[in-house]
């Protein structure tokens, strides 16, 4: 008897497309295109799903983030490829964006969660997002010295989905040396002034959260994750994690300076909650001159 070849996964595109019924395309558009680029947009309704790339759905992106109202059935058509190129652009590294929005910001600024999903859509489209970052957070990394793709996503995350909880968790396992790596670097930030910090190679290339908090979300994080990471970050945590941390490092290059860590903890924790402190204070109220508490 024959064994049963293995099924094939489904790609991101299909898993993002069974979130909202697998739809079809639009018997017709009639929503108002921002850009008055409607002949792109009809051409861009009736496109094949599978070939959809960035520079497609550029245009559709301005349109979830300024038009009202927006074409339900279009919405369920070309959403869900949104969704799976934010996830493919995570895993490189990248933005994935229109002109001057990007995708975190379109689904702030749009209230897509609220305006144009139900509550079981809105539930696993977070669901998703949370652990497409869990395994970019995973990646194989090194310490860097230019800017952190993984931090800007993750901060501007917890602005828009309650989920910090369950990512930072599983984040903090250290079950791959990633984790570990860009845990390090995160404490690292909790530890040392921009030029004390060993991990970045110049002062400008720190991610304080007020470089990396995109300045359209002026409101800040939402409560949940601002009350999980009060209850979390201590000085007791940090130490035993960084302590676990360079332990799964031991044998990797950057196990070196992560060992100088453990020491350098135990040294600054008179410093280490005003660090703490800081960062709450910044992801409560970012730096915009728009910024406000968040209820």
């Amino acid at each position: 008897m024959k064994k049963r070849a293995p099924p094939v996964p489904k790609t991101p595109r299909e898993i993002c497309r069974q979130l909202f019924g697998n739809p079809e395309p639009p018997a017709e558009v009639w929503e108002k295109q921002f850009d008055y680029c409607y002949d792109e947009l009809e051409k861009l309704a009736h496109k094949d799903w599978r070939l959809m790339d960035e520079n497609d759905l550029g245009i559709y992106l301005l349109d979830l983030k300024y038009v009202e109202p927006l074409q339900p059935d279009l919405f369920r058509y070309l959403f869900p490829v949104c969704l799976a190129l934010w996830q493919e652009c995570l895993m490189q590294e990248r933005f994935f964006e229109g002109e001057a929005c990007t995708f975190l910001d379109v689904l702030q600024r749009g209230n897509l969660f609220e305006r144009m999903m139900t509550f079981d859509e809105r539930q696993a489209v977070q669901d998703f997002m949370s652990e497409a970052l869990i395994r970019s957070l995973g990646q194989p990394r090194r310490f860097a010295s230019e800017e952190v793709f993984w931090m800007h996503t993750l901060t501007n995350f917890g602005a828009l989905i309650p989920k910090i909880p369950e990512v930072w968790t599983r984040w903090w396992t250290f079950d791959l040396p990633g984790k570990a790596v860009a845990a390090l670097m995160f404490a690292s930030l909790l530890m040392y002034s921009d030029t004390e910090n060993p991990i970045f190679r110049s002062p400008r290339f720190v991610p304080r959260v007020s470089k990396v908090m995109d300045y359209r979300f002026d409101e800040g994080w939402l409560e949940p994750n601002l009350a999980f990471l009060h209850d979390t970050l201590t000085v007791d945590y940090l130490q035993t994690k960084i302590a676990e941390a360079a332990t799964v490092l031991q044998h990797e290059p950057e196990g070196k300076l992560a060992a100088r860590l453990v020491t350098d903890a135990k040294e600054r924790q008179d410093i280490i909650p005003i660090f703490i402190e800081d960062l709450l204070t910044e992801l409560r109220y970012p730096d915009s001159p728009y910024g406000k508490p968040r209820a």
